[in-house]
């Protein structure tokens, strides 16, 4: 998530601040009146009162300018500053007043889509040629996809734009040969890359087992932590919480991800 957002914004030369930092909001104040992006990574369940201007956005027009008051300053609001706030919590109990002022999106991971990050990690410590023909041909295919999609597009377009017979439309008839060879070819090009894929599957499929065992132990690190954090543990989860380190050693497949 955090990377997400790094990667996005590093052309508008994003800055990067978390609440420990104890000049956070000289950085955020600046960026306010610069219009340069800010992401405060890392937060809690409850926002710090200082940023109730910006999460509500608090602005007004004094002549041709915006401003915002923060605190007892008056600071000129850009138009182009962008604010996002992350956090590592799973599960965050924010309340219904922050769902209103922020745009909160989810990035969990669904439990298929965890396991086959692990599966990707697993091959291609094993198996490093065959995980990049794997990641080779899932972009092969999503480009056929999109070639697919286009060259039927440029079909019905083509059908609902003749006003003549279309046997007697030679520029139609030379476009649908056209889509129709390209797509002929596309289809045996996805056909042998499907077989491909079944073959690097059947490799994959050997690690299936131990995939699942290691979401499992994220999921189960997981529901401890919330369970740390709002002081509900049992015991069982108690020993998990003394042996953390241990216990986070066990998930080095998983923390990769």
């Amino acid at each position: 998530m955090n990377q997400w957002i790094k990667t996005i914004e590093k052309k508008n030369d994003l800055d990067v601040v978390k609440l420990t930092d104890p000049d956070y909001m000289s950085v955020i104040e600046r960026n306010i009146e610069t219009g340069v992006p800010i992401l405060l990574e890392n937060i809690g369940e409850r926002l710090e009162i200082v940023l109730e201007p910006i999460l509500s956005k608090n602005i007004y027009k004094n002549e041709a300018a915006w401003y915002i008051d923060i605190g007892a300053k008056s600071i000129r609001y850009s138009q182009n500053f962008r604010f996002y706030i992350t956090t590592r919590l799973s599960n965050p109990d924010y309340t219904a007043d922050v769902f209103s002022k922020l745009t909160v999106i989810d990035f969990s991971m669904p439990d298929g889509t965890l396991r086959d990050k692990l599966l990707d990690i697993v091959v291609s410590k094993e198996r490093p040629e065959l995980q990049e023909k794997f990641e080779a041909l899932r972009i092969q295919d999503a480009a056929n996809k999109k070639v697919l999609q286009q060259q039927e597009d440029n079909i019905l377009s083509t059908l609902s734009s003749t006003t003549t017979n279309i046997l007697e439309d030679e520029s139609a008839i030379q476009t649908l040969d056209s889509s129709k060879t390209l797509t002929v070819n596309i289809m045996k090009r996805q056909e042998a890359a499907r077989s491909m894929t079944e073959d690097i599957n059947k490799f994959r499929d050997t690690y299936l087992q131990f995939a699942d065992h290691c979401a499992a132990v994220r999921y189960l690190d997981r529901d401890v932590e919330q369970k740390r954090r709002s002081r509900k543990t049992t015991a069982v989860s108690q020993i998990f919480v003394y042996e953390k380190p241990s216990f986070q050693r066990l998930q080095i497949a998983v923390r990769e991800t």
